[in-house]
């Protein structure tokens, strides 16, 4: 079975499901959510997700929140 590798959480950075977190966490066309916690915002609030791909790896790089 493919899996994705772990994401980490970055500062101000919320990763939901937290199965996102651990090795084989997360298969194929499974998606991590990232939100921001109080004092944080995402670059781009329309880009909030990750997606599993058949190859291993992840739709696009790690989300960070930043501060506002």
């Amino acid at each position: 079975v493919i899996s994705c590798p772990p994401l980490v959480e970055a500062q101000g950075t919320t990763l939901t499901p937290q199965a996102c977190l651990v090795v084989n966490g997360r298969k194929v066309n499974d998606t991590c959510t990232f939100s921001c916690q109080s004092g944080y915002e995402l670059p781009d609030p329309q880009n909030d997700k990750l997606t599993c791909l058949e190859t291993g790896f992840w739709d696009a790089g790690i989300i960070s929140c930043q501060r506002k």
